[in-house]
């Protein structure tokens, strides 16, 4: 019995809107490496770390995960492609001024660990999206584990900021498992539920899941070669 399999094929219109997806998340990225490059050259992002110096990270990492989750909030709630654009751009803004001081402080504590958190987080956010692009399987199903153990994660971030219990590299490593999840779900999101018009909201809801991977591969770096 011959068993008829699947069309998998991609119609160019589909195509062209996955190109242009694509490109916006890789415009984004460029902008905000671009961003921090030029903050450090400037010497704003010190000047910056060093007036947050005694603010307590774990304010500034749950900022983190916040703006995360309203960037995904506002992909989902945008219509126009100019909305999107200004929600991508303001979510590239923030995360330049949420990044900058913690890089500081990652590299006086570990000179050359940017360099080594960047390569690793583009090789796993390459092998990622590989695995959730030609993989079979629909990661949709992860989005209730995203959910729960984000919120979980923050408030885990909440009660050591209050008890003062140290989060230790068991923590990043969960972070880390938890922000590759995110790549694979938007991946597959992206593959499978793709619609025109909607590329940079798209963009935004993968490239806020490939930050919170560049930080906590960064944070799981730092503390391994301190």
């Amino acid at each position: 019995m011959t068993v008829a399999l699947p069309d998998r094929t991609v119609s160019p219109a589909r195509a062209r809107s996955l190109a242009r997806t694509l490109a916006v998340l890789g415009l984004a990225l460029i902008t905000l490496a671009a961003a921090e490059i030029t903050m450090f050259q400037l010497g704003w992002a010190q000047a910056l770390a060093d007036r947050l110096a005694g603010v307590p990270w774990l304010l500034i990492l749950g900022a983190f995960m916040i703006a995360g989750w309203m960037a995904r909030g506002l992909a989902h709630r945008v219509g126009s492609p100019p909305a999107q654009a200004a929600g991508l751009l303001l979510y590239v803004v923030a995360q330049t001024l949420i990044l900058a001081p913690m890089l500081v402080w990652s590299e006086r504590a570990v000179p050359g660990v940017l360099e080594d958190a960047v390569v690793l987080t583009l090789c796993g956010t390459a092998g990622l999206v590989a695995i959730g692009w030609w993989s079979r399987t629909d990661f949709s199903f992860l989005r209730p584990f995203l959910l729960w153990t984000g919120w979980i994660a923050l408030a885990t971030i909440v009660v050591a900021l209050l008890t003062g219990f140290r989060l230790g590299l068991w923590f990043s490593a969960g972070m880390i498992l938890l922000a590759g999840a995110s790549v694979l779900h938007d991946t597959s999101r992206l593959k499978r539920r793709h619609l025109r018009g909607r590329e940079i909201a798209h963009a935004l809801e993968l490239f806020a899941s490939i930050a919170m991977l560049f930080w906590y591969v960064l944070r799981a770096t730092r503390q391994v070669q301190r």
